[in-house]
């Protein structure tokens, strides 16, 4: 069964038999169409069979007892049985071939329901390819790519590349930068995919069914006592700090929370509970973020011990050996293009920095050079428990 939607009458193919519909019918109506043709075509054909069938029995009982009167009672008796035989095997021909009828109708009426549950990614479908031109407009051509390659095999990828103008709500830096995220984290497309529809919230959604994994996101990567919390979480990712969504500036927030929460071993402070914090303290700076006084002024009162560090790979390297955990504050560059912070957790033995970054599964599954990080740093806090 199949059919097409081109703006042309809809052609609608079911085995040997073609249909023309008309165009104004909506294409996830075609399935339900093609089953009722179906429906209505078996009926057809097996409803005559069935009321013809006694009529056809009748004849042929009474031909069968004209051609028998004149034998031995013998004979009819057994002519009796023989009849009795084939209309006991006619009756069960019939109740199969309906059986079987009902069956066929029932896979028709299944496989057209499929078909409707599909109707809507088949809309996406053409819906991204009609905005495949405004996304390579807004994402450039290879950010763009990835977002339609994800699009071929998951659902929330090929509704999100098909509905980009959904995510104007905050302006074209916010569209930007959320779509951005969908197509660099796969990670993220659940949050991006309902962000339409929950941003801006007013408060945490405590469902832990929404919970993102705390342990590392990479077996070749060693879990440390640090666990990754991610600033796009959709339990607080649709909450409002800095101007914009949570999960799109919550970063410094999300390294304390992570910091604090690692060191001391409370979880009773979440990166929303952190970024209230820095709000109410006055250490977040409408679009700008969080100012890095924030983590070393408000580190006492968290029971943490914090050092403002140069930014230097020997510092950092001696820092991690001395088992602090490093907030690097980092500028504009390959992590980040406006600012960002990330968590370095420790070293492997190979000498490598292990990171929790808030706003990225993928850079946290990898380890990092230190000349790389430091060169990329502003600042860098070094953490103890106090």
């Amino acid at each position: 069964m199949s059919f097409m939607d081109s703006g042309k009458p809809h052609k609608l193919d079911i085995g040997p038999l073609s249909f023309d519909l008309p165009a104004s019918i909506p294409p996830i109506a075609l399935p339900i169409a093609a089953a009722v043709i179906v429906l209505l075509l078996l009926l057809f054909l097996v409803i005559p069979r069935c009321s013809h069938a006694p009529e056809q029995q009748a004849a042929s009982d009474s031909n069968a007892a004209s051609s028998q009167a004149a034998a031995s009672a013998t004979a009819a008796s057994a002519g009796s049985e023989a009849s009795s035989s084939a209309a006991s095997q006619t009756s069960t021909a019939t109740t199969t071939q309906t059986s079987s009828i009902f069956f066929t109708v029932g896979m028709a009426i299944d496989e057209a329901k499929q078909s409707v549950q599909s109707a809507g990614q088949v809309e996406s479908l053409d819906q991204t390819s009609s905005n495949q031109g405004a996304l390579v407009t807004l994402l450039g051509d290879e950010t763009a790519a990835k977002l339609l390659a994800q699009a071929k095999t998951n659902v929330d990828a090929l509704w999100i590349a098909a509905h980009p103008a959904e995510y104007g709500i905050d302006g074209v830096e916010v569209q930007y930068k959320i779509l951005k995220l969908a197509a660099d984290e796969p990670a993220s497309l659940d949050y991006v995919r309902d962000f339409p529809s929950s941003y801006p919230a007013s408060q945490v959604n405590e469902d832990k069914s929404l919970a993102m994994s705390t342990s590392s996101p990479s077996s070749s990567v060693p879990d440390t006592n640090i666990p990754h919390l991610y600033q796009w979480d959709r339990r607080w990712g649709y909450t409002t700090y800095s101007g914009a969504a949570f999960g799109l500036t919550g970063c410094g927030p999300t390294s304390l929370a992570m910091v604090y929460q690692g060191l001391t071993g409370s979880k009773d402070k979440s990166p929303y509970d952190m970024g209230k914090l820095a709000n109410e303290r006055g250490y977040m700076s409408e679009y700008e973020g969080t100012e890095g006084t924030f983590f070393t002024e408000t580190a006492k009162d968290l029971g943490l011990a914090c050092d403002e560090l140069y930014p230097e790979t020997e510092t950092l390297k001696s820092a991690l050996e001395h088992g602090q955990t490093v907030i690097l504050n980092l500028a504009p560059g390959y992590f980040t293009m406006t600012g960002h912070y990330i968590v370095v957790t420790d070293l492997t033995s190979d000498g490598k920095a292990i990171i929790n970054d808030p706003y990225s599964v993928e850079r946290s599954s990898q380890t990092w050079d230190l000349d790389l990080l430091t060169s990329q740093s502003y600042a860098m806090y070094g953490y103890s428990k106090a």
